[in-house]
């Protein structure tokens, strides 16, 4: 048994008594697991949830996080730092610099999105609004996230979410979002590409004070 099959026995979905997570109706496989409940759409996984809400015109529908995801617990080993997940905290440790973080969360993003909830939610510090400047974008009005949108690469991925670069970039960062990035991390463009081994959990491994996802990032060789 290898250390990759230790640290999955740690999260909840190995040993949990009973396992009622729904599954997404729209892979229809019943193997794949729903993390949202939209409304009008049903149980989806992460993929379908980003894909069938790209359009404007159900962009609106009301979703929220499935009770199940909730209240799961994820242990992670990604290169050489350990991660202990939950809904409302994220603990890291790196083995290799001795450094270590612990961030709670609001858990206002419960409910994603709807009419009458919160539509917005900025990229960089995580807080949701339906008025001002998250009524129209994705960065609140926070002087730092100013700061950082104003250095950030602002396209968007071919799979719907932001590009986590820089400004004024040659070529775009592979997608940071945990659910794209073992897929990127393989096709790189060309043999000489370094491969990316962080996604936008990670922490930055110079600082170790925030993570990737809150602020432009670049890629070293």
């Amino acid at each position: 048994m290898t250390m990759n099959d230790h640290v999955e026995k740690l999260s909840s979905g190995q040993w949990a008594i009973s396992d009622t997570r729904p599954m997404c109706t729209n892979h229809d496989d019943g193997e794949t697991s729903a993390i949202i409940q939209c409304e009008n759409c049903g149980s989806l996984c992460g993929d379908c949830d980003r894909f069938l809400h790209l359009n404007r015109k159900t962009r609106t529908h009301k979703r929220t996080v499935c009770k199940e995801e909730e209240e799961a617990i994820r242990v992670e080993l990604h290169e050489s730092c350990g991660r202990t997940k939950l809904f409302w905290l994220l603990a890291l440790a790196d083995s290799k610099t001795l450094k270590a973080m612990v961030e709670f969360r609001d858990g206002s993003h419960t409910i994603i999105s709807g009419a009458q909830d919160s539509v917005g939610r900025c990229r960089f510090c995580g807080i949701t609004g339906n008025s001002g400047l998250l009524e129209i974008g994705n960065v609140c009005a926070d002087a730092q996230c100013q700061e950082y949108a104003a250095n950030s690469c602002m396209k968007t991925k071919p799979c719907g979410h932001v590009c986590g670069g820089v400004v004024n970039e040659k070529k775009c960062l592979p997608c940071l979002q945990h659910v794209c990035h073992a897929r990127e991390s393989n096709t790189a463009d060309g043999l000489n590409d370094p491969k990316l081994t962080q996604d936008a959990d990670d922490m930055c491994m110079i600082c170790f004070v925030e993570a990737l996802a809150c602020a432009p990032s670049i890629q070293v060789s």
